[in-house]
């Protein structure tokens, strides 16, 4: 079952000298329940306004977002490049935020943040503020925060890119047991090959923009995956020729 249809998706943009942009063109594809997808394009070709569309923080200029094939809005956690948590917030307020907006009793608050920061391997940091915390820290709080609403799809958003390669490998090893554990449906944004390669069940490789797709990868290896076997490297090259920008 699909748990998410873009249909006929276009997007563009007016410049204060009133010239049109076009960032998304004729953008089809699904999602189906469960799956872990990656878009994966070049920067600047719209993959976040993409994102933020899905998300109903931008509305298309034209075309169809469909939800479990109704039009009802979902819960959405959305990991964001940038961290952006709330500094005078603490790690357990930051998690504890989006649950008080929704109303949560203060027993059931703590009683899910407990198990998430278990969850994210952050026992012991419950107290600490973000500047306390190292990057990839700063990352499991995020996604702690966006898994801790129960959303039925998670979006992120480039959300290792300003990491060191080790710390980006580790979370995406988190990241993966993660998403076994959940069953969550993600939508993951990145331009990095090898990264897609090791995290999905399948690539859009999106055009220049405007962006639109351009070709699709389906990722049939089994998980954990060895970055230096022969089918991984050659799934790698395979989507690098197909994006030839």
């Amino acid at each position: 079952m699909n748990k998410l249809e873009i249909q006929q998706l276009n997007k563009t943009f007016v410049s204060e000298k009133n010239n049109k942009i076009n960032v998304i063109k004729d953008m089809n594809f699904a999602v189906k329940e469960g799956e872990f997808l990656c878009l994966l394009g070049p920067s600047g070709c719209g993959k976040t306004t993409l994102l933020r569309i899905i998300a109903n923080l931008e509305n298309p200029t034209s075309g169809i977002v469909t939800w479990d094939q109704n039009s009802i809005q979902p819960k959405i956690g959305f990991v964001f490049q940038e961290h952006s948590l709330l500094p005078w917030r603490t790690v357990y307020g930051n998690i504890a935020f989006g649950l008080e907006l929704l109303g949560k009793e203060k027993e059931e608050i703590q009683k899910e943040i407990k198990r998430l920061i278990s969850f994210v391997n952050l026992k012991g940091f419950e107290n600490s503020y973000p500047r306390e915390l190292s990057g990839g820290m700063q990352k499991r709080v995020a996604i702690a925060r966006a898994l801790a609403v129960n959303p039925d799809i998670l979006l992120m958003d480039e959300p290792f890119v300003s990491l060191d390669a080790q710390t980006r490998n580790t979370l995406q090893k988190e990241l993966v047991k993660i998403w076994k554990k959940t069953n969550k449906t993600v939508i993951f944004i990145t331009h990095n090959v090898d990264e897609a390669v090791y995290l999905s069940d399948r690539v859009l490789i999106l055009t220049q923009r405007p962006t639109s797709i351009k070709a699709e990868a389906n990722i049939l290896l089994q998980r954990p995956r060895d970055r230096t076997s022969i089918d991984f490297i050659n799934i790698r090259k395979d989507i690098l020729s197909k994006m030839n920008y």
